[in-house]
């Protein structure tokens, strides 16, 4: 029920379920802190997520990387760079959403540089990347018309062996034309399958 309500937009009754389970059962489980991590994040309510925080830390059940992600994510979109960063230290595992959720957070709060390191450090990683990674970073390399950043992220996305969706060929284009590279615009253009 309550990822109903997180999924479908009602982050408020997400929320309140959560104090619900709280008050019957006490003790809770990683789905439950991620379902109100969600919440908080999608509400920008960062003294209740603190609160859950709180409560995953004191649980007897290791937070699972759903909730670290969530945390990260939290943390990152508030601005409070230094507790995502040492959630995002302390995880014993990341994947490609660990990452998105701290570029995310960093692009949201305007950490424009401080996205373009954690992408860097995340290819060097091996980590790869996901569409949704692109469409976070490519606006970034817009922004600060950073185009020979923006031209590695093309040829990454040409060796890929999977398709670009629509959303990554427009963020594509995007840079592309905020950095005046109006010829290469026109060729991702001309490259589109659909451009509808």
């Amino acid at each position: 029920m309550g990822i109903g309500y997180s999924r479908n937009g009602y982050p408020k009754e997400a929320l309140f379920l959560y104090y619900e389970m709280v008050s019957r059962f006490g003790q809770l489980d990683n789905f439950a802190f991620s379902m109100a991590l969600k919440a908080c994040s999608d509400l920008g309510d960062l003294r209740t997520g603190r609160a859950v925080h709180a409560q995953v830390v004191k649980a007897t059940e290791d937070p699972d990387q759903v909730v670290n992600n969530a945390l990260v994510r939290l943390y990152s979109e508030d601005g409070c760079f230094e507790e995502a960063i040492r959630v995002f230290d302390e995880m014993p595992q990341r994947n490609v959403v660990s990452w998105n959720s701290l570029i995310g957070g960093l692009v949201k709060k305007d950490g424009v540089f401080e996205a373009m390191e954690a992408f860097r450090i995340m290819q060097g990683k091996g980590m790869g990347f996901s569409w949704v990674t692109l469409t976070t970073i490519l606006p970034v390399c817009a922004r600060v018309t950073a185009l020979v950043s923006g031209k590695e992220i093309h040829a990454v996305m040409v060796k890929s062996t999977a398709k670009p969706d629509a959303p990554v060929l427009n963020s594509l284009m995007d840079m592309y034309a905020k950095c005046g590279a109006m010829d290469y615009c026109r060729r991702v253009f001309d490259g589109m399958q659909s451009k509808v």
